[in-house]
C-alpha cells in the first residue's frame, strides 16, 4: 500500500504529466493521468489472476471518473 501511495504522489507531482481542470457533475476538479500507479495497478491484478489461474469478472482498473454520478443522476431524486 506504501508503494502505491508512493506512486500516487509521484506521478501528481511530476513535472512531465500535466493536468486540466474538468467539471466533474461536482465542480471543477484536477484530472491528470498517472501512469506510474496505473502499471502498478496493472501488475497487480495481472500477479492475482495469474495465481488464481482464471479469472471471473471485470480486469479493468478504474483509476478515476470524469464524471461522478449522483442520487439524483440515478433517478430517485434525492441528493
Amino acid at each position: 500500500m506504501f508503494e502505491l501511495w508512493h506512486l500516487a504522489e509521484s506521478d501528481l507531482l511530476s513535472e512531465n504529466v500535466g493536468y486540466r481542470l474538468r467539471d466533474t457533475g461536482q465542480g471543477l476538479n484536477r484530472v491528470q493521468p498517472a501512469p506510474k500507479t496505473a502499471r502498478k495497478m496493472h501488475a497487480i491484478l495481472h500477479r492475482a489472476q495469474s495465481n488464481i489461474g482464471y479469472w471471473v469478472g471485470s480486469s479493468v482498473v478504474h483509476m478515476g471518473a470524469s464524471i461522478v454520478s449522483t442520487i439524483r443522476d440515478r433517478g430517485n431524486g434525492q441528493t
